[in-house]
């Protein structure tokens, strides 16, 4: 019985380190979606403010590109550098952008709400 143990927390251990030990989301040296971020459509403009907790992403937005003038809500997911971000408006509905994040931009395509596919890279402001 005393071998059982032992080999049942020999195992546990093993499970631990391959497994990394560590569920909360992208390493701390990945690039984040944190802080202010702005951006042109055309003649549109797009700037946003989000927080990044371990790939979890919310803020806020002000977007003016035609017919899309609000301000959104913002919530959505980064795994390492691949983010989906859901863009919530009062009266559109919601619009997703999709794409990859570096130290200095996010790149990526709008989906929803009249976007089709429509490119949107976002600088981000000292």
């Amino acid at each position: 019985m005393n071998h059982l143990l032992r080999a049942g927390g020999l195992i546990l251990a093993v499970l631990v380190v391959a497994c990394g030990g560590d569920s909360n989301g992208p390493s701390d040296n990945s690039p984040t979606l944190a802080g202010k971020s702005s951006g042109t459509m055309g003649t549109g403009v797009f700037s946003a403010t989000m927080t990044d907790k371990k790939g979890v992403v919310a803020g806020s937005a002000a977007i003016d590109v035609g017919a899309l003038l609000c301000a959104p809500s913002i919530s959505g997911t980064r795994t390492k550098i691949n983010f989906v971000l859901t863009f919530t408006c009062n009266g559109f509905i919601p619009f997703t952008y999709t794409g990859t994040v570096t130290e200095t931009t996010s790149t990526g395509v709008l989906q929803g709400s009249g976007f089709q596919g429509e490119g949107l890279t976002l600088t981000k402001q000292p």
